[in-house]
């Protein structure tokens, strides 16, 4: 069961019906749209935070972070678009080159200010490499829950690794509580406890705990390109629409460790980690977010 059916099927049993067993589909018409602006934005940062993961030296230089960008832009068209493309769409790409150089000049930043590394890409819940966290339901049965975490950023300190799921987004998104108790946007909660709860033997764990250390949770969080009021409401991928994914926001749940929030921002500056501060007499205080 993935996280998108047990969504759909918290909001709407008979749409959950049709979709999933029935298998109704209104059909897709043959025009670029916002998803696969997402899938472009997202397969991009996706290759280029598994390169600068090797590296491991941030900030990443600016003629790096445009070269590397542009070399992932390149090889991402050249296969879903391998005979080529019309003139118009090559133009709406090369908009979006530019707004996923900003993204990943963005990531470049805020893991020069962390202590955070990314350590997986693409993970499959699951799998042998990351078994899924049982859930239990009724009579004494468990839920399994199946889907793919974006990124995995993990930071050793003494004999705890902590973790924090980031899940890349194209629009606005926002983490509530509140969604979590009626059933939705369980998505990074329930990764995060695949995660925290795997197995000594299963192939995560030994990547990034290999002498047997304490696996915790640290936070999750959605990395948001955000869409401009000019290009929210477009039906395809207009010239505006493209601009939308250059403003980035970052919304999410963390543990409220000080010395772990530092970990993730280390001016806790509000920029990298959503979360507002206050400094008074020596010592920072959360006051909200952000």
């Amino acid at each position: 069961m993935t996280q998108s059916r047990i969504e759909c099927f918290n909001d709407c049993a008979f749409k959950y019906y049709c979709r999933y067993v029935l298998s109704l589909d209104e059909g897709s018409k043959a025009v670029i749209n916002p998803s696969d602006a997402g899938n472009f934005v997202h397969g991009v940062l996706e290759k280029f935070m598994r390169e600068a993961a090797e590296d491991d030296v941030y900030p990443i230089e600016d003629s790096v972070i445009k070269s590397r960008s542009e070399r992932l832009v390149r090889e991402y068209i050249a296969d879903v678009c391998p005979e080529g493309m019309p003139k118009r769409v090559e133009y709406l790409f090369s908009r979006l080159a530019r707004s996923v150089e900003m993204n990943a000049r963005e990531l470049s930043e805020e893991f020069a200010h962390s202590r955070f590394r990314p350590r997986g890409f693409e993970l499959k819940v699951g799998s042998e490499e990351l078994p899924s966290y049982p859930i239990p339901v009724t009579d004494g049965c468990f839920m399994s829950v199946s889907g793919v975490v974006d990124r995995v950023d993990t930071y050793k300190d003494g004999d705890t690794v902590y973790l924090r799921v980031a899940d890349y987004k194209t629009g606005a998104k926002s983490f509530r509580l509140s969604d979590v108790t009626e059933g939705k946007n369980v998505q990074l909660l329930l990764y995060l406890l695949s995660l925290c709860a795997c197995p000594d033997d299963c192939g995560f764990r030994k990547k990034i705990a290999p002498d047997g250390e304490r696996l915790a949770p640290a936070g999750a969080m959605y990395f948001s390109s955000l869409p401009t009021a000019a290009g929210a409401d477009k039906p395809s991928c207009t010239p505006e629409a493209i601009e939308a994914f250059a403003s980035v926001s970052r919304s999410g749940i963390f543990l409220n460790d000080i010395n772990i929030m530092k970990a993730m921002d280390d001016e806790l500056s509000g920029r990298f980690l959503p979360v507002r501060f206050v400094k008074k007499y020596g010592e920072y205080r959360i006051t909200g977010s952000s």
